[in-house]
Formats: C-alpha cells, sequence, structure tokens
C-alpha cells in the first residue's frame, strides 16, 4: 500500500514510513530524519566531494529536515548552522565542524 514498506527477515514485515524520507533522494533533496552530524556530514560530503574534519567532540542531537540538493555547500552549511549546534569553516575541499 502507498506509505508502506516491506521488511525482510526471518519473516516479512510491513511498516509505515515517511514517504519524504524515503524518497529524497528521487526528489533532489538530502533527507535527515533523527541523523546525528555523522551520517548529515557522511551525504554532503559524497555529493560536493569534500573532506570532513571534526575540531573536537562534536553535537549528539540528531538532525530531522529536507535540504535540496540543488543548493551549493555554503548554502546547506549555513541551514545547519542555524540550529545554532556547530559552525563550519571551509578551506578549499575541507570542511571542519566546530562546536
Amino acid at each position: 500500500m502507498p506509505g508502506q514498506q516491506a521488511i525482510s527477515g526471518h519473516n516479512i514485515g510491513i511498516v509505515n514510513v515517511d514517504t519524504n524520507h524515503v524518497m529524497g533522494w528521487k526528489n533532489g533533496n538530502f533527507s535527515f530524519e533523527h541523523e546525528r552530524i555523522g551520517t548529515v556530514m557522511g551525504k554532503i560530503s559524497r555529493w560536493y566531494d569534500v573532506d570532513v574534519k571534526y575540531q573536537r567532540e562534536i553535537t549528539q542531537e540528531e538532525f530531522v529536515g529536507s535540504i535540496p540538493k540543488s543548493k551549493n555547500l555554503e548554502e546547506v552549511l549555513h541551514r545547519l548552522e542555524l540550529t545554532g549546534l556547530l559552525h563550519f569553516k571551509i578551506r578549499g575541499r575541507s570542511v571542519t565542524i566546530m562546536p
């Protein structure tokens, strides 16, 4: 049914899913559903081909939301900065995350 997903394992189960999150990649968006910054930055790193460095211990907060992949790197990072949880410094192909 629309809005459901099959999960296979020992048995097959059906779960309800947020279709916006599941289909975000198809719709050209980064889609974050309770993801820590390491996972978020992994997606951003692959898309923009940048290296990510962590200045020190980073927040364990989870991020939820969607950002269009059509935005440039600076715009995407700015949107993450609006949370007030972290800041970024871009130098060439390197992004440093600071608490």
